[in-house]
């Protein structure tokens, strides 16, 4: 965050709020007067669109996850090729429920659908989310909810069985929730999660291998290593070290990336931040990472890619899914260890070419569902 206050604020007002923001009292200000004006700038723009069909997109990342923004990208693409005629209405993450109940009463219409931005946050590994979400199907309660690709995961510590009860209880209240899952959670959705509304429970790829950026072209050289450092983690920097040490002895140049930025990405910055993140995968020979986005990046740029999983096991269901029989390039390993058995095959392929019309049929469907909740 702090380099893009640097690259976007003029000097005076960078050294204004190099004086001031140290007081507790005036971040809290600053911090209510961004809110306050977004929440005016939202309820500006549903007037002005007043009759239109219109869709709400809920809970849009201004976090430095990369591949949550990529996410972003391909929802809002999305919008503009299947639902042309839809005014798409991006609500940030930091709305928080009685502000949009706020928002909702005031430019309330019978033309709008509620949608609920995708990834892999549903179940108990990011609790928080998972209840807050719950909490906006109250207050949509007559609206169309339509929760755009995502992953459920129940990690098995605490009350995790009593977590699962509450999901439930949670996401079958609602009588118009349809929620789209890109990976092997699809069946834990419908029997455990929905089991009375399997029939609003649908398979479909991430949004993102909705994407091509297979181009442009550059020349490719290395190795790009994107591991996590987070809960998710599983492969231990040892291997790692393994991995780059048998690279660099056979001459391979390597570097290390994630998709994660330790900056905050407002929705200005997006297209520019993820377009870079994209460049670094594009002029790399291969790619191996524990990241889902970092599998589904390489994919879309026409990357060879060697995959790990991670705590979640997301990375496997998507490959499997998705990916496994389309694009041959992409390869997944159960265990970091076997990774140095592939790297010959991995680096003899070259770039390659992406098709994401070869999910077209799912993309419609996912059309289809949204456009059905506008009366």
């Amino acid at each position: 965050m702090k380099s893009l206050i640097k690259k976007y604020l003029p000097a005076k007002a960078l050294s204004f709020l190099r004086f001031v923001y140290p007081m507790s009292c005036f971040r809290i200000l600053i911090a209510k007067i961004i809110k306050e004006w977004r929440i005016r700038r939202i309820v500006h723009y549903c007037k002005l669109t007043e009759g239109d069909k219109r869709a709400y997109l809920f809970f849009v990342p201004e976090h430095g996850n990369i591949g949550d923004q990529a996410i972003v990208v391909a929802e809002r693409e999305f919008f503009k090729r299947y639902l042309p005629d839809v005014a798409l209405l991006e609500i940030p993450e930091n709305i928080d429920r009685p502000v949009a109940a706020r928002i909702f009463a005031t430019v309330h219409s019978n033309k709008e659908v509620v949608t609920m931005h995708g990834g892999g946050w549903l179940g108990n590994l990011w609790i928080p989310w998972d209840y807050v979400i719950k909490g906006y199907y109250e207050v949509f309660k007559d609206k169309r909810i339509v929760m755009f690709p995502n992953t459920f995961f129940f990690e098995k510590k605490g009350d995790w069985q009593e977590e699962i009860v509450l999901s439930r209880e949670g996401y079958e209240r609602h009588r118009d929730l349809h929620v789209f899952i890109r990976d092997k959670s699809l069946d834990f959705t419908r029997e455990q999660i929905m089991p009375t509304a399997k029939e609003r429970v649908y398979s479909v790829p991430d949004i993102v291998l909705s994407l091509d950026r297979s181009s442009p072209k550059f020349e490719r050289e290395g190795v790009l290593l994107c591991f996590r450092s987070d809960k998710e983690k599983v492969v231990p920097a040892e291997t790692l070290d393994k991995i780059m040490a048998i690279l660099r002895s056979r001459g391979e140049s390597c570097s290390r990336t994630d998709t994660v930025q330790p900056y905050a990405v407002p929705s200005f910055a997006r297209e520019i931040e993820v377009e870079k993140k994209f460049d670094e995968f594009r002029r790399s020979r291969l790619v191996i990472t524990d990241r889902l986005h970092g599998m589904i990046f390489a994919t879309i740029t026409g990357t060879p890619c060697i995959a790990v999983n991670n705590i979640s096991k997301k990375v496997q269901g998507v490959w499997e899914l998705w990916i496994k029989d389309r694009f041959p390039y992409v390869k997944f390993v159960e265990n970091a260890d076997e990774i140095p058995d592939l790297l010959d095959e991995m680096l003899a392929l070259g770039a390659q070419h992406y098709d994401p019309s070869i999910f077209e049929a799912y993309w419609r469907q996912l059309a289809d569902v949204v456009r059905g909740g506008i009366k």
